[in-house]
């Protein structure tokens, strides 16, 4: 009985983290086929949602040619990779960047999770973006 209910339990665990890949590689095939964003209101009103809309005018911004973007720079993501712990996030990322047109941050930067990040403010959070060229997405992991 101990060792089926521990089979079960890692059976369940994988099923979840294949879930969450799906799910992830979704969001990415949508944000390579449209140029729609969530709403803000997606997001609520906590200090996340706040410095997601930071991150989403300085996109604006950078779109509508007010700030002009010559070779590459670093510049805010255009997706997150989030989730739990050993459920894959790594690898999907490292699956994604083989793609040409898609580039990572390094290390991951724990901006919204640790509060001394947080506190260092969006122009830090970008300075740790990878470079990344016109028609490049940009993306990280936490």
């Amino acid at each position: 009985n101990i060792v089926y209910g521990a089979v079960r339990r890692r059976a369940r665990a994988v099923m979840v983290m294949f879930a969450v890949l799906l799910s992830l590689l979704a969001v990415y095939l949508l944000i390579l086929r449209t140029s729609t964003t969530l709403p803000l209101s997606a997001f609520g009103s906590t200090p996340t949602a706040s410095a997601v809309k930071s991150l989403m005018d300085i996109k604006d911004a950078n779109m509508s040619g007010d700030i002009a973007i010559r070779g590459p720079t670093r510049r805010p993501p255009d997706f997150i990779v989030i989730g739990v712990r050993k459920c894959g996030t790594r690898a999907l990322l490292s699956m994604l960047t083989l793609h040409p047109r898609v580039v990572s941050a390094g290390p991951e930067v724990h901006y919204f999770d640790r509060d001394e990040n947080y506190r260092r403010g969006l122009d830090w959070y970008i300075s740790r973006m990878a470079p990344s060229s016109a028609g490049q997405l940009t993306g990280e992991k936490s």
